[in-house]
């Protein structure tokens, strides 16, 4: 992007239904975003963070395995593996709470 943000989209899913890997088209596909580019720390919950961009709802969600979760587990497996932050700051609004782990 112009002001230096990375944007990775993942338009397929492996279907191993056979026993053989193969690429489809998903209508569930997966977006990272990394707010600084190149510039470190290139971490999920600091500065790249993760979305579902649902094609047959025309929506931007948060992955369904997160749905279910308390925001006490979304900030720990945040704290831990980043990945459920962007549900952290969906669910805030699309703002970072004071309660937000920078960890």
């Amino acid at each position: 992007m112009p002001d230096g943000t990375f944007v990775l989209l993942i338009y397929f899913s492996w279907d191993t239904t056979d026993g053989t890997p193969v690429a489809k088209f998903s209508k569930k596909q997966r977006l990272y975003i990394d707010v600084n580019g190149n510039q470190n720390p290139n971490m999920l919950g600091k500065d790249v963070f993760y979305f579902v961009i649902d094609l047959e709802n025309a929506a931007l969600k948060h992955p369904e395995t997160y749905k279910d979760q308390t925001k006490e587990m979304l900030i720990q497996n945040c704290q831990t593996s980043g990945t459920h932050c962007s549900t952290l700051i969906m669910q805030a609004g699309w703002q970072i709470d004071k309660d937000y782990p920078l960890y």
